[in-house]
């Protein structure tokens, strides 16, 4: 009787056990092993970063918890993709710029004449001195001023104001009225520059009698001006001695 009521009881008790022992655990893993890691993942799921993640799957998930690794695994796979899309280069479209019009700057006319003197002064007056009895009157004369003469001859810009306040030419008019045979006197008439400019200057000149008869041979004094009008020396213009000049 004693074997008998004894026997009832642990079959029972047998049978309980492989029935517990074939009911899947709360964390739906095989093992009783995955319930500490189950209820610690739980915790940190949804802060975890991926390394922790990482971590976490290679320290605590066991072969045992093939659902919590399901799991972790599927965790990980989220935060590597978000962090792909974090340090994706950003792409800028370039902005497309209309470059602005300009308009033309209007042409401003050349100045005339073309030639155009260093410090260009007024219109410059020769003052002449008849070496003869010929009333002043009675002659026509015609002379450039400084602009026309460096129209002719260029090469003269250089003598602008060079030639002294005692610069003086001597000339005959020719057979076509203008001035030649020219002897000059003054301190700086032994330059070649300005000997040579002095004539070429009083080339320029034209003299003629009013009455229409040629003023051929008629002896003419001038002081010479390259470009300004300079004040008359002691004793005035073309007062030098006949033995200063010389061709």
């Amino acid at each position: 009787m004693v074997s008998a009521l004894w026997a009832a009881p642990l079959g029972a008790i047998s049978i309980g056990l492989v029935v517990a022992a074939n009911q899947p655990s709360p964390a739906g893993d095989d093992s009783i092993v995955c319930v500490n890691a189950t209820r610690d993942w739980n915790d940190v799921a949804n802060t975890a970063s991926l390394e922790v993640a990482r971590r976490f799957l290679a320290a605590r998930v066991r072969p045992e918890c093939p659902l919590l690794a399901t799991r972790i695994r599927a965790r990980i796979a989220s935060l590597e993709s978000a962090r792909r899309v974090e340090s994706r280069p950003e792409v800028r479209v370039p902005e497309v710029r209309t470059p602005a019009v300009r308009r033309p700057r209007p042409v401003r006319p050349r100045e005339t004449p073309s030639v155009v003197p260093r410090n260009p002064p007024p219109r410059q007056t020769h003052v002449f001195f008849r070496r003869d009895s010929t009333p002043a009157n009675e002659l026509s004369i015609w002379e450039p001023n400084w602009y026309q003469v460096l129209a002719q001859y260029p090469q003269l810009e250089a003598l602008f104001d060079q030639g002294g306040d005692d610069l003086c030419a001597s000339c005959m008019v020719g057979a076509s009225g203008f001035l030649e045979d020219c002897w000059v006197a003054g301190r700086r008439s032994s330059i070649p520059a300005i000997r040579d400019g002095t004539k070429l200057m009083m080339s320029m000149i034209r003299i003629a009698r009013r009455d229409g008869s040629s003023a051929r041979g008629l002896p003419i004094g001038i002081p010479v001006h390259f470009g300004r009008l300079l004040p008359p020396p002691q004793g005035g213009y073309c007062s030098n001695p006949d033995s200063d000049f010389h061709p």
